[in-house]
């Protein structure tokens, strides 16, 4: 393999960025190690091809291939605004956190960053489990341009599964939108399908057209609010809809 020790800027910030969907990129100076079978420069950009590797100390993102653009703005700090790795792409962060997902692009210009699968993006972390057609991060420039998600929206096919104190919690939606800051979660229904959410722990149903999350930054606690149609008893296919999605007997 051809051993490239480049200080990539962009490449740290995509595999921080990624980091629990929702902290902000603490290491933004730190070198990146990238590795590759094949690689090629035609002035503007770097291609990379064969197992690509990219590790540094957050942790390690390996794809097929990778597609590095160099802007010409002088305002950007960074000497390669777009990164787009493809193929089979995996990440995993030394804090047990991993990804799954056939694409990812990151534009530092417009700040966004999204995830698409083959089959679907998969994201795990020791309490959560998100499954998603496509994923898209909207970030924000904080001091010493350091990097922060604004927005992580799910879109097609979402669910999602939770560990809690005593048991799990599930929901089936069209889409999903989250606030990193806030923790506000909002899972909504498109056409003339419902949100369905399940705790099993507290025994809780619950189908509608929008759902809300969120959890009180002073107590601690969490509420769950459901608009439009709302439903506090499954339909037995609703139910059978969650138990097949999850697998659970």
């Amino acid at each position: 393999m051809i051993k490239q020790p480049i200080t990539l800027l962009l490449l740290f910030i995509f595999i921080g960025t990624i980091h629990g969907f929702g902290d902000q990129t603490e290491y933004y100076n730190e070198a990146t190690t990238v590795m590759a079978n094949k690689a090629s420069y035609d002035g503007s950009k770097i291609y990379l091809s064969g197992e690509v590797i990219i590790e540094n100390k957050l942790g390690k993102a390996v794809a097929k291939e990778a597609i590095l653009q160099k802007t010409e703005k002088k305002e950007n700090p960074i000497n390669f605004s777009f990164v787009e790795l493809s193929g089979e792409v995996k990440v995993t962060l030394t804090d047990g956190k991993h990804l799954l997902c056939e694409r990812v692009a990151l534009d530092l210009i417009a700040l966004t960053s999204l995830f698409e699968g083959k089959k679907q993006v998969f994201y795990q972390d020791e309490k959560e489990q998100i499954f998603a057609d496509k994923v898209l991060i909207d970030y924000e420039k904080g001091e010493n341009e350091k990097l922060s998600p604004q927005k992580v929206t799910l879109m097609g096919h979402v669910q999602m599964k939770e560990k809690t104190n005593e048991g799990f919690r599930f929901a089936l939606a069209d889409c999903a939108i989250i606030d990193p800051k806030t923790e506000k979660i909002l899972l909504e229904g498109r056409e003339d399908r419902q949100v369905l959410f399940f705790d099993e722990q507290r025994k809780i149903q619950l189908a509608a057209k929008r759902i809300e999350a969120k959890r009180n930054t002073i107590t601690g606690k969490e509420s769950i609010q459901g608009f439009g149609a709302v439903k506090f008893v499954l339909a037995q296919e609703e139910f059978n809809k969650i138990k097949k999605s999850f697998s659970l007997s």
